[in-house]
């Protein structure tokens, strides 16, 4: 009995994410003392990101109000080593991550391009949808140009990056014509709008 009473609310929250217990947590959430919850809130994040529970995640972060976007970074990047990232990067983007700069765009490519390649053109999409120029996706452009990759060449000019002619210069002339071919179609279709 006496150790229900002495329970954080901080413990309290964590045990109704591992629970599942949407409705509790949210209950738990209301009632925390501001100060507890910012002292533990890296920890309460990790472990909805790492539970892949996005409506948990959403919870705190609309509680927190996060506008530090290194640490929306570094937690999209988390997200981005879990089974499923796709729901929980989601949550981050609409919760901030989507005004990272063109660096942070440029880390967060980066690690999905070496690192998800069965989602790799699921998670750029979802970050492209959510407001981030993927032209500062640099690493992402080196990638598909390197790996003469095709179908992410084609998704990233789609995408509005722009290519200078340089940046091709490394390629076979088989790819450097492809791109060719997906840039003026794209600006015929643009020109047509």
């Amino acid at each position: 009995m006496l150790s229900k009473l002495f329970k954080s609310n901080i413990d309290k929250l964590k045990k109704a994410l591992l629970k599942e217990d949407l409705k509790g947590f949210r209950e738990i959430l209301n009632r925390v003392d501001p100060a507890d919850l910012s002292a533990a809130s890296t920890q309460l994040i990790e472990a909805a990101i790492h539970e892949s529970a996005p409506d948990y995640l959403e919870s705190l972060l609309q509680k927190l109000q996060i506008s530090d976007t290194e640490k929306l970074l570094n937690y999209g990047l988390l997200a981005c080593t879990t089974e499923q990232p796709i729901k929980t990067l989601r949550v981050l983007l609409r919760e901030g991550l989507n005004r990272i700069s063109n660096q942070q765009i440029n880390q967060l490519s980066r690690f999905i391009v070496n690192n998800r390649e069965s989602d790799r053109m699921a998670l750029l999409s979802l970050v492209s949808q959510h407001g981030c120029d993927l032209n500062g996706a640099t690493e992402a452009i080196v990638f598909a140009i390197k790996n003469e990759d095709r179908e992410l060449m084609k998704f990233l000019i789609e995408s509005g990056v722009r290519l200078n002619e340089q940046q091709l210069t490394e390629a076979s002339e088989t790819f450097q014509s492809y791109a060719s071919r997906i840039v003026a179609d794209k600006t015929l279709r643009d020109s047509w709008l």
